[in-house]
């Protein structure tokens, strides 16, 4: 299995095959799939978790209810166990590339005669799916972003360093939201060895640090997140990523927070055109 933006995968050509284990990730965008990796690992307390959150994540009885339903549609018969599971494999594929869940793309498949005839084909994904899996990403991404409530300002503490361009990219991506940012001086500014400080003071959120990952393994950035949190138990996370891969990542920090005496409390995903999103993790 993989652990690759927000979905544990079996890598294969454009889509994946999700893991299940009572419930399943989903991952949006092909085009970000990467060698196989690992093992299936957390999943399994991880799609719980997301299930319970979202309430959004099908079970493996959905796929293969809903593959049946395709199967039969207008006038067809019970397909044989073969044919069943090649059908659930498709529903798996569309939700890991497109979020939308097996009873979605079964009314598709009942309402339109080309989604349904592309679907019992085994043909790629039909435009029609694409496009609506791409109209839920953004709404969910909507819902989750930070609204403007004003202007704030960007200054920095006497002495710091002058900011990374990411670091400069997120103090004014909170600036224009209308919160206070200070740039913080490291411990190496105030002569102070074997000690870790956060990037910003954000207003009136509190510490913040800034993370901008090299890798798209979820694994890798959880990691790095919770080393991060010896400087703040505030992280931004920045890149491009689906709401899959941040619903993934959310749900495995919220995991580990309760393993943990001082819990992380806030994630941030800044993507390339300076948008945030905030995700709140529980306590």
């Amino acid at each position: 299995f993989l652990q690759r933006s927000g979905i544990a995968a079996f890598e294969g050509g454009k889509g994946a095959a999700i893991g299940m284990a009572g419930g399943i990730s989903g991952k949006i965008g092909a085009n970000m799939m990467g060698p196989a990796g690992a093992a299936l690992g957390e999943v399994v307390g991880m799609t719980q978790m997301m299930a319970a959150m979202e309430g959004r994540f099908p079970s493996l009885e959905d796929f293969t209810h809903n593959a049946a339903l395709i199967l039969t549609v207008r006038g067809g018969t019970a397909a044989a166990k073969g044919a069943a599971d090649a059908m659930a494999g498709r529903l798996k594929n569309i939700f890991a590339e497109t979020g939308l869940k097996p009873d979605v793309v079964a009314k598709l498949a009942k309402e339109d005669p080309s989604v349904l005839r592309d679907m019992q084909e085994g043909k790629a994904i039909p435009e029609r799916i694409k496009q609506d899996g791409a109209k839920q990403n953004q709404q969910y991404l909507l819902a989750r972003n930070m609204t403007a409530k004003g202007e704030g300002t960007f200054t920095s503490e006497a002495g710091a360093q002058k900011p990374s361009p990411s670091e400069q990219r997120a103090g004014e991506g909170f600036a224009k939201l209308g919160y206070d940012v200070v740039r913080c001086r490291t411990a190496n500014d105030r002569g102070i060895r074997n000690e870790r400080t956060s990037d910003f003071i954000v207003e009136p959120f509190g510490h913040v640090e800034v993370y901008k990952p090299g890798s798209a393994s979820v694994d890798r950035i959880k990691d790095a997140v919770f080393d991060k949190k010896r400087q703040a138990l505030l992280i931004m996370v920045q890149g491009e990523y689906p709401y899959a891969h941040m619903e993934e990542l959310t749900a495995r920090l919220a995991g580990r927070n309760k393993q943990i005496d001082k819990p992380l409390k806030v994630l941030f995903f800044q993507t390339d055109d300076g948008t945030i999103y905030k995700r709140d993790l529980p306590q």
